[in-house]
């Protein structure tokens, strides 16, 4: 199996480096990551991605890179999980490029001469992260985590109304049903409310990355 790593220990950075062999590279990305990751590097797993190469405005053959670094413990402890289940882990990948790979539309991107969008966001809601990346063409340009989901918003119905997670996961359900009628309104308020604050955390993500 191929398991996927994305939560609030795991650090996606951009950076661009002078082209070179892929032995510079590795070192190039951890001199780059002791500045941008903000973790200790001896507890890490670093790894980079080449998106793409080009020409800067120097005139400087350059590459631009996304580099990870995933908190150690965590791998272990995923690859601990997998191999418990009985399963053989033989990678272990970023889940934003997981949902890059399996739901990117690239269709629209043939005629680069035409007008329209260039770019495509993908916005994926788990339960406690949000994983948002943004593509073009297929090449992942921006990557960032929320660490906010589905069940924050259960937690706040439940919070509000004074009810267990379960019966407000429940009303929740009811609000999404279309249903709008007694308890199933005020929930539908505390989500309206809830809501709007996490499409502003959306949006300003995708503002700070424009």
């Amino acid at each position: 199996v191929i398991v996927g790593v994305g939560n609030q220990r795991v650090i996606v950075r951009p950076a661009e480096v002078p082209s070179m062999g892929e032995s510079d590279l590795r070192s190039a990305v951890a001199l780059q990551a002791a500045e941008l990751i903000p973790m200790q590097l001896d507890d890490v797993v670093l790894d980079h991605q080449v998106l793409e190469r080009y020409i800067n405005n120097n005139g400087d053959d350059t590459m631009r890179v996304l580099i990870v670094a995933a908190q150690k413990e965590i791998v272990r402890n995923l690859l601990t999980a997998v191999e418990l289940a009985g399963l053989n882990p033989t990678l272990v990948d970023l889940i934003p490029f997981a949902l890059l790979r399996s739901l990117a539309d690239v269709t629209g991107f043939d005629d680069l001469e035409a007008e329209g969008p260039t770019a495509e966001a993908i916005v994926s809601v788990g339960g406690g992260v949000t994983t948002l990346v943004v593509h073009e063409q297929g090449v992942p340009k921006f990557v960032r985590m929320l660490m906010r989901g589905g069940e924050a918003f259960t937690n706040a119905i439940a919070s509000d109304l004074s009810i267990t997670f379960e019966a407000a996961e429940g009303l929740k359900r009811q609000v999404s049903a279309g249903l709008s009628d007694g308890t199933v309104g005020e929930a539908a308020q505390v989500l309206d409310n809830n809501v709007r604050h996490f499409v502003e955390e959306v949006l300003n993500s995708l503002d700070y990355h424009a």
